[in-house]
């Protein structure tokens, strides 16, 4: 015997606004809100699942259908549009954007999240000691050592001058898991490959000044090496700068940056910056608590990643960076994240 499904909820009320699926009606302090059908159709969603996020992609693939091949900017124009007519009839906000971008912003997330205790917010790049987490603060992080002990992998494999840098921007622990990554991925080479690679690592206490990043990179070329990793942000456009006017070759960071400069961008480390927003949105979604915590998100998550350009390395180097990867998802490599991890993996070599 089957029990029918659960029917639809027709009707929600989130304070002063109300939906009505059957009457097609939105009343906002009573007075009635004009939407257009797929307008309606995203603050049901919302209404639905109030204080929960959605990103883009989950909001069209509700509203439009999994066969929707729009893009972000339809959901921006829809979301624009209801925030336009809900806010002349209401001052009240019901739509919020939550989400936070860096570290550098971790103390103002924090603060608000403090001010708003009814809304949740979450900060991407960023974890918080337990005794500062609120229960609606989620702290965000990548286990970037992954992509990047591949990058240093391919750049010790790929060096002629058996000298590679790294330029770092502001000194924190999320800049050091690349750092180490990176130096790791060198070290694994030099131990199963025979290479003899030396790194040079700097911080140049920026993510903004580009000049500051070219200057790095120009003094680590004319001081042998051809090849650096440019994590610095902003500032790390200089170093891509200083390869080009050099003639040698740059790792990008953050997103795939071989458009930048395709005939000196050896690899990119990646972040999937809408992965994760993606993860911890479903998981809030299934009902999982996601405030007052951090949450590290990894390879095996798919939320980092290494290029897959690879113009400027030998096939057979890429062939090895993809199986050192796949060995990274499932638990067989663990690059190291600090400076004590790394002096202890290097010794298990």
């Amino acid at each position: 015997k089957f029990s029918a499904p659960p029917e639809k909820k027709q009707r929600f009320v989130c304070g002063d606004l109300c939906l009505d699926r059957e009457e097609f009606t939105v009343t906002a302090e009573g007075n009635p809100v004009t939407l257009t059908a797929r307008e309606f159709e995203i603050l049901a969603l919302l209404m639905e699942y109030p204080k929960r996020v959605f990103t883009r992609e989950q909001i069209y693939q509700h509203v439009w259908g999994e066969d929707y091949f729009g893009d972000d900017n339809t959901v921006n124009v829809h979301i624009s549009n209801l925030r336009s007519k809900l806010g002349k009839v209401s001052k009240q906000e019901f739509i919020k954007t939550v989400w936070g971008i860096g570290f550098a912003m971790a103390e103002a997330i924090q603060n608000a999240a403090k001010t708003n205790p009814d809304v949740h917010f979450a900060i991407i790049d960023n974890a918080y000691p337990e005794a500062d987490l609120l229960d609606n603060l989620t702290g965000v992080t990548f286990k970037t050592q992954e992509p990047s002990f591949v990058a240093g992998y391919i750049a010790a494999m790929t060096t002629q001058t058996g000298k590679v840098g790294f330029v770092g921007g502001m000194k924190s622990d999320v800049l050091e898991t690349f750092n180490w990554g990176y130096q790791a991925g060198v070290a694994y080479a030099n131990a199963t490959e025979g290479t003899n690679v030396e790194v040079v690592s700097q911080y140049i206490e920026t993510f903004t000044d580009a000049a500051k990043g070219k200057a790095a990179g120009q003094k680590m070329y004319s001081d042998g090496c051809d090849i650096v990793f440019a994590c610095a942000g902003n500032a790390g456009n200089g170093v891509i700068e200083a390869a080009q006017d050099a003639d040698k070759m740059v790792i990008g960071v953050d997103k795939d940056q071989y458009d930048l400069a395709p005939e000196n961008m050896l690899t990119s480390v990646m972040k999937n910056v809408d992965k994760a927003v993606i993860e911890v949105s479903t998981m809030a979604s299934n009902g999982e608590k996601v405030g007052g915590k951090n949450i590290e998100l990894s390879a095996k998550d798919g939320a980092v990643a290494v290029s897959t350009h690879h113009d400027l390395m030998e096939p057979g180097v890429y062939d090895t960076a993809v199986e050192l990867f796949d060995k990274i998802k499932n638990g067989e490599i663990e690059p190291p994240a600090t400076e004590d991890a790394f002096n202890d993996y290097v010794a298990s070599l």
